[in-house]
This record gives C-alpha cells, structure tokens and sequence, in this order.
C-alpha cells in the first residue's frame, strides 16, 4: 500500500541514502550534488515541506523543499525579485523517483502535497531549475503549473532553467 509521508530531520540518513542510489541512474548534469546541508535544509521544521513516498518501510520517491530566505541562494534572486517576493519563496530542490515508481503519477501526488503545505504555510512562490534536457522534469513541472521564466548558469556552471509557480 503506498503512503505518502511527510519527511523530518531523523529521515536524513535514508534520504541521502535514497537520492544517492537513485540518481547514479540518471546523467550527472540533471542534478547537482545534494549535499547533506541542502537535505537537513528541506527536512527542518521551520524550513521544510518534504514528503516521501512509501510502499510499507520503502522509500520509493522523496521530493524535497525548502525556504532559502532571501538570500543569493533564492532562485528569485536570479529572476529580480523584490525582497518582499524572495520572503515569499519556497523552492523545490529535487523530486526523486526510483526507476520502477515512474510514470505511475507518484511525482504528481508528491507535489500536490508539497503544495498544499506551502501555500498552507502563507508562501506563495515555488521556484525550481532543472537542466534543459530533462525532458521528464520539464513536462511534470509544466502539468503542475509552473512557468519557465529564465534560463541561467548555476552549481559551479551547469544549464539550468528556473521555474516559477505562483498561489
């Protein structure tokens, strides 16, 4: 029976875990390194809306996020957002499927949690970049309502495309 789960602090170690196994399957330009700093980050209480999906005690898909504050770290500050909007902004930093959980629609039920919690919490921005070739990515953030708005270096270099999904 799969369960989604809102994903805390003592999750990390699985986490990490989790998004290490599944993205040595996907090419190293689709996702910067998700350092254990960023994953505590989408896991602490104040700053986090993260949920994972569950078969049982299976981890079968994470899909983080966080509040960067309005700091440089802010995709909003990329895009000239005013300090007001960069107050109002949570950021996904990866949705993780391991390959026999995709194109079961579990990314869309994932989001739609991390959705709920944000706009619950008062946020009214979502941001995310990916790389342009992430084809998957680009059409899941797209049914879900997002917008490309810029397309921008980031993580030491790499293509990235930020997207934009308001309240």
């Amino acid at each position: 029976m799969l369960e989604i789960r809102k994903l805390i602090i003592l999750d990390a170690d699985n986490v990490e875990a989790f998004a290490k196994w599944v993205l040595e399957s996907v090419p190293a330009a689709f996702f910067s390194a998700l350092g254990r700093p960023l994953i505590e980050k989408s896991l602490n209480d104040k700053t986090g809306f993260s949920y994972g999906m569950f078969d049982g005690d299976t981890m079968i898909a994470i899909s983080l996020v966080y509040v960067p504050g309005s700091g440089p770290s802010n995709y909003g500050y990329d895009l000239g957002y005013s300090e007001d909007e960069m107050n109002q902004v949570a950021q996904l930093v990866g949705t993780i499927v391991s390959p026999e959980g995709r194109q079961g629609g579990i990314g869309h039920k994932l989001f739609a949690k991390n959705f709920e919690a944000i706009f619950e919490a008062n946020y009214s921005i979502i941001l995310a970049t990916m790389h342009p070739d992430n084809i998957g990515i680009g059409k899941l953030l797209t049914k879900n309502g997002f917008e490309a708005k810029k397309n921008v270096l980031k993580y030491g270099g790499l293509p990235r495309i930020i997207w934009e999904k308001r309240k």
